[in-house]
This record gives structure tokens, C-alpha cells and sequence, in this order.
């Protein structure tokens, strides 16, 4: 990485390695710098714990070595509750994020590197705040240089409106519009997933998902948006499960056909606890309809739902015909759709307003991009299936039209399921 820079994007679309580069990259200042402190940041340190320690950090010491050839997992000891990775020679790293009772903690002390992971996670004054923490201690290596200090941030580009794109592509302040002071000091580099398999399910896909899971890039905003990104993430939640939940349905929006050749076909679990809910996993996929009626009952089990919702509209009976062969007793519900995508997503629109529902989690980006990315102008676009599955779970928990059974009954069974 170049070393005139203090502040660094790495971007580009999904599962292209940034995460492993970027760890990789400040383990190496550790070595090389005694004495060096690191933060790495999310969100929430829930969130951090559980994707940047767990699963990026342990995938890593286990399959990578240091320039000499040494295994990375003998440079360091871990301490797995404070989620801190200590090196021999004095220097570390913090894992941590910014819930109102760490930002203390993570504000009292000062850092030679700071990683912000996921930064369509933070606000532009997330970012300003820990900027002033970028001031460690200075160290040199064994040839006499001195550490420069950076601030390093990933993402999976969004819209021309985030405050990274103004930054880093666009050289301005995000405040006020107004150029960068010191704009030689910030950079950005593209790390793309080249993987056919991968390139392959975004190569037919409309304009503005292309941009974001293949090419990497901005896209403009969606002015006719009737769901709310800052909503998704205002509302996010980790650690629900569906043993906490009274209540959890199962909506399936059938691919039109059931052939090869078919779209996807939605497949969505949720659930609801007190007066609000849960989406706990998207699990869309284009399957044959042996593969959705295996994809659903799984769930089914996985999950302990309580009821199968699945839209009966362009020939979607081949779904139920398949439940029925495949676990007979399953209780599933059709429902059809008498009125267009957008009159039957608006009243779930007005509950996500009023903080009624919560998405578990950050697997659930590509359902959140298309709940966004839908709008009164794309009713002539393909069809928002995971959305579509959302909707229809919804709109059966929160019994927009008063024909669903009752939450007594529901929640009686739910608990007996779990004895």
C-alpha cells in the first residue's frame, strides 16, 4: 500500500478478498513496528466479534505465513475476551465497535492504524471522531523509518451519495461539498472477485445490482426508493434466534417457471416477537422444484416455523405440488396476489417507517439492495423475488389484512415445538 497516503479505500464488489488483504496488511505493521497499537472497528462489536475475529482472522492465521514462511498463528496469542491479538514484540490490535458503551474504551487510546470494516455501516462523523485517535505513539523499524499512520476503510460500493464515493472518488468533503484539504492524502484501491461462478449470477442483472456486485462501483440513488437503507441499519439486530421469536412464517415467491431457464425463486424466513419482527435469513436461490421443496423443508425444520406462505400467482402451484409430495404434512398457505408489487409493499414500507422490523444481522445485503433499488419507475423490471418472499411473510405476521390466524395460537404452538 502506498505509504504517502493516510487515508485508503479498498472497494469493489463481493468476496473479492479485501478483508483478508487488509489484516493481512496491518499484522505485517505489527511485525514490523514494535510497539505498535492497530483498532479494527465495526458497527458493533458484536458484528466485529463475530465475522472480522471469528471467522476472517482465524481463516487467515490458519493459511497464510509471514514473508520468511512462518505460520502467522505463531506471531501471535490471542485474548478471546477482550478481542485483543498481542505480538511478542509489544504491539497489538483491538477488535472492537462503537456501541455507546465501548466508544470510551475505543476513545481512550490512540492508534497507529485504524481499519473501519464496512463503512456503509458509519457516518461521515463515525469516521471524523475516530480521525482523532490516529495518533499513536511514533515507531520505526529496523531500518530507522518511521510508521505512517493510516486510516484504512473497505465497502462494497453503494450510491454516489455515500460519503465514501464523495470522498474518494469525488475528492470532497461530504459536508459541505467543498474539495478535500490535503486530497493527495487520500486513495483508494479496487480489489475485484474474478471468480466465473460468481461473475456469472450478476452477468444478466439490471444496471444498478451490475454495478455494485460485478463492477464494484457507485450507482446513482433511487429517488422513487420507498424502503429506507438508514432504516435497515437503524433497526439492525445480532443474537436474535428463532427460539426467542413467538411467531415464524416461511414466504416463497415462485420463479415463473419451473424449468432451468427459470428467475429466481424468493425464499425468505421471518419472524415476529411481541408486535415486531425478525428477518432472520434470506435463502433465494434458482432451484429446480425438487431443490425448493428440500430448501424449504429444511427451513422449515432449521427454523421451527409455523407456516409456509407461498404466492399461487404465474403458475406458482408447482411450489405447493412439490411441498406436498415432499413433506405432505407441511402447513402451507397460498395466497394470490389481487393487487400490484408496489400497492402490496407499501403498507410493509410504512411498518419498516414506524421501527417494526428488524434485519438479523449482515447476510442479508442483497435482499436490502433490492427492497431499496425498487420504486414506482422499475414496474416493468424483473421481478424482486426475495423481495416479493418479504413481503408476503409480512404481510401474513403483521395480518395487514386481518385474515390470519391468530398470534395466541401461534405462539401456543411455537413453545410447544421447543419442549
Amino acid at each position: 500500500m502506498d505509504t504517502t497516503l493516510t487515508w485508503l479505500l479498498i472497494y469493489g464488489n463481493r468476496r473479492g478478498g479485501k478483508s483478508i488483504a487488509i489484516l493481512y496488511y496491518i499484522f505485517m505493521r505489527c511485525l514490523l513496528y514494535a510497539g505498535s497499537t492497530h483498532l479494527i472497528v465495526r458497527r458493533t462489536r458484536t458484528a466485529c466479534e463475530s465475522s472480522l475475529w471469528r471467522q476472517t482472522l482465524n481463516w487467515m492465521l490458519d493459511h497464510m505465513a509471514d514473508p520468511s514462511g512462518a505460520p502467522l498463528r505463531e506471531k501471535v496469542k490471542l485474548n478471546s475476551s477482550d478481542l485483543i491479538a498481542y505480538f511478542d514484540n509489544g504491539s497489538y490490535i483491538m477488535f472492537d465497535g462503537l456501541d455507546e458503551n465501548r466508544l470510551d474504551k475505543v476513545l481512550g487510546t490512540e492508534y497507529q492504524t485504524i481499519w473501519m470494516n464496512e463503512v456503509s455501516e458509519f457516518d461521515w462523523s463515525d469516521v471524523q471522531q475516530l480521525a482523532g485517535c490516529l495518533n499513536g505513539s511514533p515507531t520505526h523499524n529496523d531500518n530507522g523509518l518511521p510508521i505512517v499512520r493510516k486510516m484504512v476503510f473497505d465497502c462494497n460500493p453503494r450510491f454516489e451519495s455515500d460519503w465514501d464515493c464523495k470522498v474518494f472518488r469525488d475528492g470532497q468533503n461530504p459536508v459541505n461539498n467543498q474539495p478535500l484539504n490535503d486530497v493527495q492524502k487520500y486513495g483508494k484501491v479496487k480489489v475485484q472477485n474474478v471468480d466465473e461462478e460468481y461473475l456469472a449470477i450478476y452477468a444478466n442483472a439490471d444496471p444498478r445490482t451490475r454495478a455494485r456486485y460485478l463492477d464494484g462501483d457507485w450507482s446513482a440513488q433511487n429517488d422513487n426508493a420507498i424502503f429506507d437503507l438508514d432504516n435497515f441499519e437503524r433497526n439492525r439486530r445480532f443474537g436474535i434466534f428463532a427460539k426467542d421469536l413467538e411467531r415464524i412464517v416461511i414466504g416463497v415467491d415462485p420463479a415463473s417457471k419451473s424449468k432451468k431457464e427459470s428467475d429466481l425463486t424468493g425464499i425468505i424466513v421471518a419472524g415476529m416477537l411481541k408486535d415486531e419482527a425478525y428477518i432472520l435469513a434470506d435463502l433465494t436461490g434458482k432451484y429446480t422444484p425438487e431443490q425448493v421443496a428440500q430448501k424449504v423443508t429444511e427451513a422449515f425444520d432449521t427454523y421451527q416455523a409455523d407456516s409456509i406462505i407461498v404466492e399461487t400467482n404465474n403458475g406458482g402451484d408447482w411450489i405447493e405440488n412439490g411441498l406436498r409430495q415432499y413433506a405432505p404434512n407441511l402447513p402451507v398457505k397460498q395466497v394470490t396476489a389481487s393487487r400490484g408489487k408496489l400497492t402490496r409493499a407499501e403498507p410493509i414500507a410504512l411498518i419498516y417507517a414506524q421501527d417494526k422490523v428488524h434485519h438479523v444481522g449482515h447476510n442479508l445485503s442483497e435482499l436490502e439492495t433490492q427492497m431499496y433499488e425498487f420504486g414506482m419507475e422499475r414496474g416493468a423490471a424483473k421481478s424482486p423475488d426475495r423481495m416479493d418472499a418479504l413481503v408476503w411473510a409480512l404481510w401474513y405476521l403483521f395480518d395487514v389484512d386481518g385474515k390470519g390466524e391468530k398470534p395466541s395460537t401461534i405462539a401456543m404452538r411455537r413453545i410447544a415445538n421447543f419442549f
